[in-house]
């Protein structure tokens, strides 16, 4: 079993170190991660960086992580930014896969989604919710097991897939649960707006067992009650 060579030092990288593969692989985890990124010196360092990392990686599978955005059609500068990455990627003549992720889930303290809802309820600030918002989980520690299982399998090679839980959860519900699990009181204030980001599980209902977590209504709630409270004792450090 082989070690991965992995481009970044985020969540998902970090998360790759331990693991394994029966061939050489690239995880390419430096990319663009904020949807409201705007600035063009973030996109031009993630296309030069994808371009050093391509030509360097041939004879190996490389791993892009893109966003379900791009499946939805969400028109943005992030959006577009990560479309045209797929076609860079697409285009390197080598073996390659393509993962469009949703919100993922780990110990973090900046802005996603997650960490940005509890930060604020720890801080016991108001948070402004928008009711018609809706996101699907995916805790990292399950992005890192099925993406070795899918790569390990030779499945879904040069293709683009989306990596989704069972789950398509209203943003309100997710606070609601994080609040009981702080034993926290949130201050809502209430927006009637919001995106609704819910996509398919299709292709991991395909690939893994009928009784993979994963797969489970409740999925979202077990990820928010494993990694909140690790969140929470991150904002006491």
């Amino acid at each position: 079993m082989k070690k991965p060579h992995i481009i970044g030092e985020g969540l998902i990288a970090k998360s790759f170190e331990d693991a394994r593969f029966d061939s050489e692989v690239v995880i390419f985890a430096s990319g663009v991660s904020r949807s409201n990124e705007t600035r063009p010196s973030e996109f031009r360092r993630e296309r030069l960086l994808l371009n050093k990392s391509l030509a360097a990686s041939q004879g190996s599978s490389f791993v892009y992580f893109s966003s379900t955005n791009v499946t939805l059609g969400r028109d943005s500068e992030y959006t577009n930014h990560k479309r045209n990455m797929e076609d860079l990627v697409r285009s390197c003549g080598g073996r390659f896969y393509i993962f469009q992720l949703p919100q993922v889930v780990g110990i973090v303290n900046n802005n996603t989604l997650i960490s940005y809802l509890a930060r604020t309820l720890f801080a016991q600030r108001a948070l402004h919710i928008q009711v018609n918002a809706k996101r699907n989980l995916i805790g990292v520690g399950d992005l890192v097991r099925v993406v070795t299982e899918i790569i390990n399998s030779s499945k879904a090679v040069n293709s683009v897939q989306i990596l989704a839980s069972a789950s398509n959860v209203s943003v309100l519900e997710i606070v609601e649960e994080i609040a009981a699990i702080t034993c926290l009181d949130p201050k809502l204030k209430m927006q009637d707006s919001g995106d609704d980001q819910s996509v398919s599980d299709d292709f991991l209902r395909d690939f893994l067992r009928p009784d993979d977590p994963l797969l489970q209504p409740g999925y979202w709630r077990n990820v928010l009650r494993y990694y909140v409270p690790r969140l929470m004792d991150c904002f006491c450090e």
